[in-house]
């Protein structure tokens, strides 16, 4: 028991280096370049620490090897999302779609039926393509809003995820820890209010607890 528990961690630790790595090198796109991040050594240990913790937490749930595996890989690929989303201020796109693969294999080999976590990725992020818009419409057409696309899409894939019952709590909760972070930092800022937030490592903080069920 205690050597399985040694292998998982490790496990954790690896995926945190490799984590870590693809977010030191990976390309900014937003800008046309492809400049490599600055690594943060703050960051490196939180991946470590998220990558480790996740691999022991998922140790006592007793899914089968395949489920594992595959619940182990989408936790990757968010974690890898939500570090971009924090340091570029960009979701990829071929990084969402893999994950949604993952949800959409790992909702199959659960439940045997993909019905309800397709549902539920077309509830959750129609919620959030609603949220959008309308900060779209306040914002106006020449201000970010606090939202971006890759937000809504990154909605879908954790409706995909979770399905419907688990998703709408857990974006609930996201977007309520986005708005305090928000709200604190323009209170802290004062007039300094037009620096943008990056709204994907708050959503899925949100839906952390929901993730490693």
């Amino acid at each position: 028991m205690r050597n399985m528990i040694a292998l998982r961690l490790i496990a954790g630790v690896a995926a945190g280096l490799l984590l870590n790595a693809l977010a030191d090198h990976w390309p900014e796109r937003r800008w046309g370049a492809a400049a490599r991040v600055t690594p943060q050594p703050l960051r490196r240990v939180l991946v470590l620490l998220a990558t480790g913790g996740a691999a022991l937490g998922l140790q006592q749930l007793g899914q089968p090897p395949a489920a594992h595996l595959l619940h182990m890989a989408l936790l990757f690929c968010l974690l890898l999302a939500g570090v971009i989303d924090w340091e570029q201020r960009l979701l990829p796109d071929p990084l969402l779609l893999l994950a949604a693969g993952i949800a959409l294999l790992l909702a199959a080999l659960r439940a045997g039926n993909p019905a309800p976590a397709v549902m539920g990725a077309i509830v959750a992020g129609g919620c959030m393509l609603a949220a959008y818009a309308g900060g779209r419409c306040y914002a106006g057409a020449h201000a970010p809003p606090a939202l971006g696309f890759g937000d809504v899409k990154l909605a879908a894939v954790l409706g995909l995820a979770l399905g419907v019952q688990a998703a709408l709590p857990a974006l609930l909760a996201g977007v309520l820890l986005a708005g305090a972070v928000a709200l604190f930092l323009r209170v802290a800022r004062g007039r300094h209010r037009g620096v943008f937030m990056p709204y994907a490592p708050w959503l899925l903080l949100g839906a952390l607890p929901a993730l490693l069920r």
